[in-house]
C-alpha cells in the first residue's frame, strides 16, 4: 500500500490538474461533427460492356503467375452418422389418449380471452355519478355535458387483465354489451362504466391443433431417445463396432461425403450440406487421420454426428486446363477491375479539366445522384467507410473517386459542401469528448513519465518471461 500511495502521488501531482485545451476540443469536435455532401456517379461491369477472353497464350501466362491462388486445397472422404432428435421424432406414434391430455394440460393456451370495449366517464364525487346515472340522461348526453368525447373517455378494446385499474375492469366484465354500470369508485375516482361493445372468446378445437401437439409431444420423445441411443451408440464404438455396424444395428443412415476442403466446399466450390455446425465437425475432421476413432459432434439441435475419416487427398497444384474456368474468372475480374478504375481515373480528369459532372454523366449514360450527412466515424452510409475517407481527403468543390461497397464499382464523386455545426462547450456531446480528451492526455502524460524513468534507470522486460507468466506464450 505505502508503494502505490507513492506511485499515486507521482501520477497524480503529474496529470491531476490536466484539462484537454480550448484549441483541442474545437479541433477534435470539428473533426468528428463535420458533415460532407457529395454528387457523385457509380460505375458498374455493365458500363464497360463485353470483356472478350484473351487468347490462350495470355491466359496461360496470367495462370502461371498466380498457380498458388488456384492450388486445390486438401479435400477429405468422410463418413457421417447423424443421431437427431429431428431424425427420431415421429408425430404419428402419439397416441390420442396422451394428445388429448396434453390439449386439456394446455387448453388456456388456445383459448382467445374475451374483449370489452370500454369507456370510463369520472366525476368529481360519488354523489355526482350517482346524479348522472340517476337522471335518465343517455350515456353520449352525460359525456357532452362533460365536455368531453367518447373517443377520449374510451379505454379500449380490452380483456379483462389489460383493464389496469381492477375494480373497473371487475364491473365492465360484469355488464352486459350497451349497459352502463353503477357509480364504481376507481383508482383514479368515481366513475361510470359502459361496456360499448363485447368480443367473445374462443378456443381452438382439438383437431385443429392435433398435429402441433403431435409435433411437440413427438419432439420431447425424440430428445429422450437421442440421449438414450447416444449413450448406446458410444458403448457400441468403444466395443470396437464401426459406423456401418452401428448404423445397421439402430436403424440408421451412414452419409458419405466423396470430397470437402477445411472450408466446406466441395471440389466444385459449392458448400456441402453437413448435419453438424461445419466449423466444428471439419475443425475436428482435419485435425483427425485415417482410422482415428473421433468423439461425436453436437449439432445445434441437441443431437449428435460421429465421423470417420476414410481417405485425405492432399493439396497439390491444379493444370491450366482443370483451373481454366477458374483463371477465366480470376482474369475478368481483375481485367474489369483494372478498367473502372482507368474509366473512373479518365472521368476525375476530364471533370478537373472543367467538364460539370453532370455533363460527364449523361455522356456516359450514367445517373448523378446525392448523398448528404458523411461523417469521417460513420462513413457515407451505403457508400461505404473507403468512399467516405476519400470524401475527406479531397476538397470542397474538388474532385475524387473511390470503391464502391460493392465488387467492381468505383464511385466517382464531387464534394460539394461542408458544414460543421459551432462548438459548444457547455452541450453534453462537448463535456463528455472534453472528459476523454482529457483523461487521453493525462494518460499519455503519465506513459511518457514512466517511460523516461525506466529509461534513466536501465529498465528492461523479459517479454518472453511475462508471455508465459501471462499464459500467452511458453518460456523459449
Amino acid at each position: 500500500q505505502r508503494q502505490f500511495l507513492r506511485r499515486r502521488e507521482v501520477t497524480e501531482s503529474l496529470t491531476g490538474p490536466v484539462t484537454a485545451p480550448r484549441p483541442l476540443l474545437e479541433a477534435a469536435h470539428r473533426y468528428s461533427s463535420e458533415a460532407r455532401t457529395i454528387s457523385h456517379v457509380t460505375l458498374t461491369p455493365e458500363s464497360l460492356g463485353e470483356i472478350a477472353l484473351p487468347d490462350e497464350a495470355a491466359l496461360k501466362a496470367f495462370f502461371d503467375e498466380r498457380k498458388d491462388a488456384f492450388r486445390a486445397p486438401e479435400y477429405r472422404k468422410l463418413s457421417l452418422l447423424a443421431l437427431t432428435p429431428e431424425g427420431l421424432a415421429d408425430p404419428a406414434s402419439v397416441s390420442d389418449e396422451d394428445l388429448r391430455a396434453r390439449y386439456e394440460q394446455n387448453k388456456a393456451r388456445y383459448a382467445t380471452p374475451e374483449r370489452r370495449t370500454i369507456d370510463q366517464l369520472r366525476f368529481g364525487s360519488t354523489e355526482d355519478a350517482a346524479q348522472a346515472k340517476a337522471s335518465g340522461k343517455s350515456f353520449e348526453e352525460l359525456v357532452t355535458e362533460q365536455g368531453q368525447t367518447v373517443d377520449a373517455i374510451s379505454l379500449g378494446m380490452l380483456t379483462r387483465n389489460q383493464v389496469i385499474d381492477h375494480v373497473v375492469g371487475d364491473a365492465a366484465f360484469a355488464l352486459a354489451e350497451g349497459a352502463v354500470s353503477e357509480p364504481v369508485q376507481g383508482t383514479f375516482g368515481p366513475a361510470l362504466v359502459r361496456v360499448r361493445a363485447i368480443e367473445a372468446g374462443s378456443t381452438k378445437p382439438f383437431e385443429e391443433v392435433r398435429e402441433e401437439l403431435a409435433g411437440e409431444i413427438a419432439a420431447e420423445h425424440a430428445q429422450a431417445e437421442t440421449v438414450k441411443r447416444h449413450d448406446a451408440i458410444e458403448e457400441e464404438r468403444l466395443g470396437g463396432m464401426t459406423l456401418e455396424e452401428v448404423a445397421a444395428k439402430n436403424g440408421l443412415e451412414v452419409r458419405t461425403v466423396e470430397a470437402v476442403d477445411a472450408e466446406g466446399k466441395g471440389p466444385d466450390g459449392n458448400a456441402v450440406d453437413l448435419p453438424a455446425p461445419a466449423p466444428a465437425l471439419l475443425g475436428s475432421a482435419f485435425e483427425s487421420d485415417i482410422g482415428v476413432e473421433n468423439d461425436a459432434v453436437r449439432t445445434e439441435g441437441n443431437g449428435y454426428v460421429w465421423f470417420d475419416v476414410t481417405d485425405i487427398l492432399p493439396a497439390r497444384e491444379r493444370t491450366f486446363e482443370e483451373a481454366r474456368a477458374r483463371v477465366e474468372d480470376a482474369w475478368r475480374n481483375e481485367e474489369t477491375a483494372k478498367r473502372l478504375q482507368a474509366k473512373a481515373d479518365d472521368l476525375v480528369k476530364r471533370l478537373k479539366d472543367g467538364a460539370t459532372l453532370a455533363d460527364a454523366a449523361s455522356a456516359d449514360g450514367l445517373t448523378v445522384q446525392t448523398a448528404s450527412g458523411i461523417k469521417r466515424e460513420q462513413g457515407a452510409g451505403d457508400l461505404g467507410r473507403v468512399v467516405a475517407t476519400r470524401v475527406f481527403a479531397t476538397p470542397v468543390e474538388g474532385f475524387g473517386s473511390a470503391q464502391g461497397p460493392q465488387e467492381n464499382t468505383q464511385i466517382v464523386f464531387q464534394v460539394t459542401a461542408s458544414e460543421t455545426p459551432p462548438f459548444d462547450p457547455d452541450a453534453d456531446a462537448a463535456k463528455q469528448l472534453a472528459t476523454r480528451l482529457s483523461e487521453a492526455l493525462q494518460n499519455d502524460i503519465a506513459t511518457s513519465y514512466v517511460t523516461h524513468r525506466q529509461s534513466e534507470l536501465g529498465a528492461t522486460v523479459n517479454q518472453a518471461a511475462l508471455n508465459a507468466a501471462l499464459g500467452d506464450a511458453p518460456v523459449n
